[in-house]
């Protein structure tokens, strides 16, 4: 620290929610900064309301947040709010905010990918010494209930879409170079 300035107090990550799809759950996270800095966090009460229900959090002196995970996640909306010391606060790291039941909640969407992707190479056959043009298609399932695409400038839908293409292409890339290497 520089003689005349102030000490810089660093703060671990923090995050309003995380979905994690692959176990199906919803993770929740509440830190009031001011209350972080003067030394009180850990003496708050927190909950979160999800859907109009609340959940007690618990407090995480590593990660210096209240935390809670929920379990199942549902296609649509899912409305939520945190509670501290007895007054309502959206997520600060969540734009998404409206009314709901008649007051303010942030809130996310979750849907779950109805699609068949299939893939195409150019050429057919090349070496490794070549290159090809691979020709992704994404069909949507017609029972899906999402039909629209990412709106402009939601991005997180646009990644969303983004990462599922990302990881079909890297399962077909796999495939192929395992095929390449079974036929040589």
């Amino acid at each position: 620290m520089k003689a005349g300035s102030e000490p810089e107090i660093a703060m671990p990550y923090n995050v309003g929610y995380e979905v994690d799809v692959e176990n199906q759950q919803v993770s929740y996270y509440y830190r009031d900064d001011a209350a972080f800095v003067d030394g009180t966090l850990k003496d708050m009460k927190v909950s979160v309301d999800v859907n109009g229900t609340e959940y007690p959090t618990t407090y995480n002196d590593t990660t210096k947040r209240f935390e809670y995970v929920k379990s199942g996640l549902s296609d649509g909306k899912t409305h939520y709010r945190y509670k501290a010391n007895g007054t309502y606060v959206v997520d600060a790291f969540n734009s998404n905010s409206e009314k709901y039941k008649e007051a303010d909640y942030s809130y996310f969407e979750y849907y779950k990918l109805n699609a068949t992707v299939t893939a195409a190479v150019m050429n057919k056959s090349f070496n490794y010494n070549e290159n090809d043009v691979v020709k992704f298609k994404v069909e949507q399932d017609g029972s899906d209930t999402k039909k629209a695409a990412p709106k402009s400038g939601d991005d997180n839908e646009a990644a969303t879409y983004i990462c599922i293409l990302g990881l079909a292409m890297v399962a077909i890339t796999a495939a192929t170079y395992r095929n390449k290497r079974a036929c040589n």
